[in-house]
């Protein structure tokens, strides 16, 4: 991804680590019985991060995270936890798990 368009490389961003965290939140419904004290769809950014995303920093994909969650103030499908530590996957993006093909 080219570097010179900071708008395209922040989608992409978002969109694999939405896709991600979809994907993570699924397999976590599957074992929530088993572990009732796990803080539901709460994630490392950091694991997601490295998992997915590991050709960009950790400041960068946090940064495009906050973008954008600022651009859907009301309905992000995401929020940062934890001084920035953690991800939580909220309704409103568990409702648009689909249209990052989850």
């Amino acid at each position: 991804m080219s570097i010179n368009n900071p708008q395209k490389t922040d989608r992409l961003i978002v969109q694999t680590f939405m896709k991600e965290l979809c994907r993570r939140n699924n397999e976590d419904n599957k074992i929530a019985d088993s572990e009732p004290n796990q803080r539901p769809y709460v994630f490392p950014i950091e694991e997601i991060q490295k998992a997915v995303l590991g050709e960009y920093s950790l400041d960068i994909v946090k940064g495009a995270l906050r973008g954008h969650m600022l651009e859907n103030i009301g309905n992000a499908p995401l929020e940062l936890l934890d001084g920035d530590a953690n991800v939580l996957l909220t309704d409103m993006g568990r409702e648009r798990c689909h249209e990052y093909g989850v």
